[in-house]
């Protein structure tokens, strides 16, 4: 097994993908195959979520209607009941740098706080703890699909750079200790 700080990235089997809208295009296909776990690793302290009326709320500092809304949109998104119907364990990882910024305290705890609801299971982990991952990779943020398809991110700040597919089983060849 290789461990983290030797991986070569990218990974010679990958393909861009495609970006819109603050979100990739080929999620909903690949979350639609999902049929065992579905793991998340967050990294960055804000993400830019510009068009979603919750955020737009948030931003104007009005936190009781972020809030309210987050926690609705959260709620009424497709992938839980895929994750019901399928069986789909749900995994994220949330990195978080002290002190906490005011992204994750007044807005996008609430979003975890509907996930965890809707039956998504988040760990806390200190950025102290595991900052020399993309220092050493240059992978923020990214997707597990069944263990089998890895989504790549790599960012510098709030606004996505670029996304991979990785459509190899990185799992034999990658020794993640996050946990």
């Amino acid at each position: 097994m290789q461990h983290l700080s030797n991986l070569n990235y990218p990974p010679q089997n990958y393909q861009d993908m495609t970006i819109d809208g603050g979100g990739f295009t080929e999620f909903g296909e690949l979350f639609r195959q999902l049929r065992s776990h579905w793991v998340k690793v967050e990294f960055l302290q804000e993400y830019d979520e510009t068009g979603s009326k919750a955020y737009e709320s948030f931003i104007r500092g009005d936190y009781d209607d972020a809030k309210r809304r987050v926690t609705k949109d959260v709620k009424s998104q497709w992938v839980y009941e895929h994750s019901k119907q399928y069986n789909v364990s749900m995994t994220r990882i949330r990195v978080v740098k002290y002190p906490i910024s005011r992204y994750l305290l007044r807005f996008e705890y609430h979003a975890y706080v509907a996930d965890e609801e809707m039956g998504e299971q988040i760990f806390v982990v200190p950025w102290s703890e595991i900052s020399d991952v993309i220092s050493k990779t240059g992978i923020s943020d990214y997707l597990v699909f069944d263990g089998e398809k890895w989504l790549l991110c790599s960012m510098t700040s709030i606004h996505r750079q670029y996304k991979r597919l990785v459509l190899s089983n990185l799992r034999k060849r990658l020794h993640v200790t996050l946990l």
